[in-house]
């Protein structure tokens, strides 16, 4: 099954979060051409999980999260394509070995 593209993927998603499409965008236009190996559209959706946006209950990675948490696994069906391309982006960068930080509060003295 080939991979969908990122607009199609978050079309799926307008209800629950109004601004996807635009944020969307905002990420493919940024990563026309990733120098990571990736295609633009898994590059986009790595960067569109990163990106935050009001209001945050309104935001991709508060409300994934908050679904991958869900005991109901039925709420992840209508999210299967995006993270199959998430998922494939992730799975093809280099590895390397260092420590990653996401969704942390820290007070500016310790970053």
């Amino acid at each position: 099954m080939p991979l969908v593209s990122l607009e199609e993927v978050v079309e799926k998603f307008v209800d629950l979060l109004p601004t996807i499409q635009s944020h969307a965008y905002i990420a493919k236009q940024k990563r026309k051409k990733p120098a990571d190996g990736l295609s633009q559209d898994e590059s986009a959706s790595i960067m569109l999980y990163t990106m935050g946006w009001e209001p945050l209950d309104e935001c991709l990675y508060f409300v994934l999260n908050d679904i991958l948490r869900s005991a109901d696994r039925q709420k992840l069906k209508p999210w299967f394509l995006y993270l199959r391309l998430f998922l494939s982006g992730l799975l093809r960068l280099p590895l390397i070995r260092d420590t990653v930080q996401r969704g942390i509060k820290m007070g500016e003295t310790i970053i």
